[in-house]
């Protein structure tokens, strides 16, 4: 039952990105994307919360981070966000194509990458001033959306930091 009820929530979630991002309702996106975090407990804090980080989950890189953390985290809350989320809103202003598109960074498309890197902006002003964000944390430099993404958070003075050391052992 409470799988169910997860992945019900998560369909509804999904959902209502598209919604949302047509309309620019930047509080009821950060609301949602509060709703889909959720705590890694193999590596809460030790001591009181001084930071937040969102890591933008890949199986490999979080066994990375929970591996490196169980000894040495004392006050940073990692918080798991599912990739799903960012894909949504990526996939909500580029087209479902978008991702494997081979000139995504070509000129054809810098309207919509400029479009979407300052939807993220306005999106992370809203999560970094209600909800206290400190930085983020990905695993893939390919990914697009989060290439988008990490230039947002450079523009926030928003720390954006990329684990490349996915699954080695």
């Amino acid at each position: 039952m409470k799988i169910f009820l997860s992945n019900l929530k998560t369909k509804i979630i999904l959902s209502l990105i598209p919604f949302l991002v047509r309309y620019r309702a930047f509080n009821l996106l950060s609301f949602l994307f509060l709703l889909n975090l959720k705590k890694i407990k193999s590596i809460l804090p030790k001591k009181e919360v001084k930071f937040k980080v969102i890591v933008l989950s890949k199986s490999g890189g979080l066994d990375d981070i929970i591996e490196s953390q169980k000894k040495y985290n004392k006050n940073i809350l990692y918080l798991n966000c599912s990739r799903a989320f960012i894909i949504t809103i990526f996939n909500t202003i580029f087209g479902n194509q978008a991702s494997n598109n081979i000139k995504f960074f070509s000129n054809q498309l810098k309207k919509q990458r400029e479009e979407y890197e300052n939807f993220l902006v306005e999106f992370l002003k809203v999560l970094k001033k209600k909800y206290k964000i400190d930085a983020f944390a990905g695993f893939s430099f390919e990914f697009k959306g989060e290439v988008e993404l990490a230039k947002a958070c450079d523009r926030l003075k928003l720390p954006f930091l990329l684990l490349f050391k996915e699954s080695v052992q």
